[in-house]
């Protein structure tokens, strides 16, 4: 696996379905899926602010890192599109994972973020581009002193 800088991610991808020989390129054995959990790191460092004595912080990076997770879930939230919503959850959640990676597992203690080998490592699989989909995200802050405001596009020069 390597990084690679661009602008924007795709929303998805065409593999082989699961059930098809692999390597195969029939495109009766090709799948679309789509993207639905994506892991959002800002990178940000401190300035002083613009009354003296405060700070202030700048985002100086923005890294998007798609994944596709099949979720099976139950949603908690309805929208009859009539301007109210209703969640059927008291704590207001979405939905209810039944089976959850460890960074959407809500009964856990100890917060994670979602890693690649989470993702691949997970009896889950990718989720198709039909049917009902559960969008998820992580939202991770880093602060990063070494990348100046002035500096911050050049990973894409």
């Amino acid at each position: 696996s390597y990084v690679k800088y661009s602008h924007g991610f795709p929303i998805g991808f065409v593999a082989n379905a699961e059930d098809a020989e692999e390597g195969s390129k029939k495109p009766e054995d090709l799948r679309a899926y789509i993207n639905n959990h994506v892991n959002i790191e800002l990178e940000y460092h401190e300035v002083d602010g613009a009354v003296p004595g405060t700070k202030e912080y700048r985002i100086v990076r923005f890294i998007v890192e798609p994944f596709s997770i099949k979720h099976d879930f139950v949603a908690t939230f309805t929208d009859d599109d009539d301007g109210e919503d209703y969640y059927l959850d008291e704590n207001r959640k979405v939905a209810k994972i039944s089976n959850p990676i460890a960074s959407c597992d809500s009964s856990s203690k100890e917060k994670k973020h979602t890693t690649y080998d989470m993702v691949t490592q997970s009896s889950n699989g990718p989720q198709p581009a039909s049917g009902k989909v559960l969008f998820t995200y992580d939202v991770k802050w880093i602060e990063n002193e070494d990348v100046s405001w002035a500096s911050r596009w050049d990973i894409y020069l």
